[in-house]
């Protein structure tokens, strides 16, 4: 609610329990300067091909369990 006001209510806001209102005591605008390198390679790593590579295996497997078959694969 960066946008309000200090001092203002702002809402109310619907969420996925509730609906919320907000006071907004004071706003900061001393942030850093918006970089697009910098949130490119955040997305990539947090749910970009890189974030996909690293649960693959998981996101494949799912809830099964895996079997050891390796006895019966290589036997006859």
């Amino acid at each position: 609610m960066s946008c309000s006001e200090p001092g203002k209510l702002t809402g109310p806001v619907k969420t996925d329990n509730g609906v919320v209102v907000f006071n907004v005591v004071n706003v900061d605008n001393n942030g850093r300067p918006y970089s697009f390198d910098e949130s490119a390679t955040l997305f990539q790593r947090t749910r970009g091909a890189a974030a996909l590579g690293n649960q693959i295996a998981a996101i494949l497997l799912g809830k099964r369990k895996v079997e050891n078959n390796i006895l019966k694969f290589f036997r006859d």
